[in-house]
C-alpha cells in the first residue's frame, strides 16, 4: 500500500464481516492478537472466517498503522511490534550472543 502511495484506506466495505465480529469482542480497541474475548479471533478458529482472510486483514491493517510516518517512526513501530520495545529487544540480542558463545 506504501508502494501504491495510498494515503488513506478503510477495509470496513471489504473486511464487513471481520467489522461486524469485532463489535462483539470483549475489548473496544481489540487488535485481535491475543487479547481474551476476542470474537474474531473465536470465529476463525470455529472456521467461520478463513485464515488467509484473517492474514490478509492483519497485514492490511498493519500497512495502515504505519500511514503518515516516517521512516524512524516505521522502525520504531516494527521494533514495538516485534519485542514489545527497545528494552526487550537488547534483552534478545543479549539471549542471542549468549547461545552462540556457547556452541
Amino acid at each position: 500500500m506504501r508502494e501504491l502511495q495510498i494515503e488513506s484506506a478503510d477495509l470496513t466495505k471489504t473486511f464487513a464481516d471481520i467489522g461486524e465480529l469485532a463489535q462483539n469482542c470483549r475489548f473496544r480497541d481489540c487488535r485481535h492478537l491475543q487479547e481474551p474475548g476476542c470474537a474474531v479471533r473465536e470465529a476463525v478458529e470455529r472456521g467461520d472466517i478463513s485464515p488467509q482472510r484473517f492474514s490478509s486483514y492483519q497485514k492490511l491493517q498493519a500497512e495502515l498503522d504505519y500511514t503518515g510516518l516516517n521512516s524512524r517512526q516505521i522502525e520504531q513501530e516494527k521494533i514495538t511490534r516485534m519485542f514489545g520495545g527497545k528494552g526487550e529487544l537488547k534483552q534478545a540480542r543479549g539471549f542471542a550472543k549468549e547461545k552462540n558463545k556457547r556452541r
